[in-house]
């Protein structure tokens, strides 16, 4: 994806990031298809994808608990 998501924050990424000791801040990698891709401090690769874009969950979005 070339735009950056509308449902995430770069301060909401940073801060699930954090929760698992990563204090770097993401930057965004505009590569391949359907995901939101962020590399962190050139050590990790992260995506973001919007589940209520996918099929075959048996879900709809706001009911996973």
């Amino acid at each position: 994806m070339e735009d950056l998501p509308a449902s995430l924050s770069e301060h909401d990424l940073a801060a699930g990031l954090a929760r698992f000791g990563i204090t770097e801040p993401p930057t965004y990698v505009p590569v391949g298809f359907g995901d939101y891709h962020y590399a962190v401090a050139d050590r990790w690769f992260t995506w973001d994808f919007d589940l209520s874009q996918r099929g075959g969950t048996g879900e709809s979005r706001g009911t996973t608990t």
